[in-house]
């Protein structure tokens, strides 16, 4: 009997948390199943996913169906999102027949068939739930309720037949619980949660893995260089917290976003040569080295839906400070690492890092929560979830 043809759908690859999802999914699957890769990509290779996300793909086991998608709407992640979207469920539906089981790692999809849809945030609800999608959202104009949004997204429709009711027939998977109440509020539908995968290999915990008696006195901040990632934020908070008298520094890393934000953060690393270091070209190996020789993190960002960057200091022992909203708080769960606000970041890192048996016991209850969040167990959940799909 031959196996069920699985399309797994990732319409544009960012090369964060969602392509983590998308690159696992494809991994899982390759062994079992008739696996395609179906984009819009025509960048992304099964060679660079590996490399990313430590994934070993076989090019031999999973094809990649690359589509053209119309030059009016384009390739450029930052517009024209929905209607995008709605191509490609455009496109799916053309393949009904072909494939068995259509997996989307990139949020709600009507695929013509019942399908399994892994939500990162409800990608299609109106302005009440998705303006909580992060801080900024909601300052935009092309987001709020209005005639330019209202013809907008009737376009989408049109475009890909859109069926609401075949979306909600999906089996749907979120990446937090967070997302998990959104998703169930905005659809009445209860989706089922599977973290995010977290892949440190055993070779790069063994070698880059320091005791915290031999970490750096500094922090990390990791995530795309923009203005959702609050990075001027979390400068002012380390500035602070240096003013107090605890001498720490901070590392920048990510990848260019924004290029007037970059430039606000370089000027500022001038400034603050001494303690303030900004990097956006680090390697994989780079990345876990500085974290395993770092002893804390800090995440700024409002209403991460996850944050794979925060279970990936806490997978290497790094003490992640974070801003208490969002799913991030169920990775970091304990109320000493959660603030509120600059003035509030500043007290309780003061407080934690002058308290030495309170970090002690941090760090004890952040890396028995961390186990959470490894590939191990995303892997077994979705194959889980494919192998029971027609069941």
């Amino acid at each position: 009997m031959s196996p069920l043809k699985i399309a797994v759908v990732h319409p544009l690859f960012g090369w964060g948390g969602t392509e983590a999802v998308c690159s696992w999914v494809l991994y899982v699957l390759q062994d079992t199943y008739d696996v395609t890769l179906l984009t819009f990509d025509f960048g992304v290779t099964l060679e660079r996913l590996n490399q990313f996300y430590g994934t070993s793909i076989d090019p031999q086991k999973v094809k990649v169906l690359r589509v053209k998608v119309p030059r009016l709407i384009g390739n450029d992640m930052a517009r024209l999102a929905v209607l995008r979207q709605h191509y490609m469920m455009k496109v799916c539906k053309k393949f009904t027949d072909y494939f068995d089981i259509f997996f989307s790692t990139y949020n709600e999809m009507d695929f013509g068939k019942r399908g399994i849809q892994y939500v990162h945030f409800p990608f299609l609800v109106d302005y009440s739930y998705s303006k909580l999608k992060e801080e900024t959202y909601s300052k935009i104009w092309y987001h709020k309720p209005n005639l330019v949004r209202k013809v907008y997204e009737k376009i989408g429709h049109r475009i890909s037949n859109f069926d609401r009711a075949m979306l909600l027939d999906n089996l749907t998977i979120v990446n937090s619980e967070w997302t998990a109440s959104i998703f169930e509020r905005a659809y009445k539908v209860k989706p089922r949660v599977v973290y995010p995968p977290v892949f440190i290999s055993r070779f790069d915990l063994s070698k880059y893995y320091l005791d915290p008696e031999s970490r750096e006195n500094g922090f990390v901040a990791l995530g795309r260089i923009e203005p959702t990632k609050r990075l001027l934020e979390v400068i002012e908070i380390i500035e602070r917290v240096r003013d107090s008298g605890i001498k720490v520094h901070l590392h920048i890393v990510g990848k260019v976003g924004d290029a007037e934000y970059y430039d606000k953060i370089v000027r500022l690393s001038r400034l603050h040569s001494d303690w303030l270091f900004f990097e956006t070209e680090l390697t994989r190996e780079q990345l876990i080295q500085l974290l395993g020789s770092h002893k804390y993190g800090i995440h700024g960002k409002i209403n991460e839906h996850f944050g794979i960057a925060v279970a990936e200091m806490a997978r290497l022992g790094v003490l992640p400070f974070v801003h208490n909203s969002g799913g991030q708080v169920e990775i970091v769960c304990m109320e000493e690492l959660k603030y509120n606000d600059i003035s509030d970041a500043v007290q309780r890192i003061g407080y934690v890092l002058r308290n030495p048996f309170l970090e002690k016991d941090l760090r004890t209850k952040l890396m028995e929560k961390a186990h959470n969040f490894s590939e191990i167990a995303f892997s077994s959940e979705v194959k889980r979830i494919v192998d029971n799909f027609y069941l």
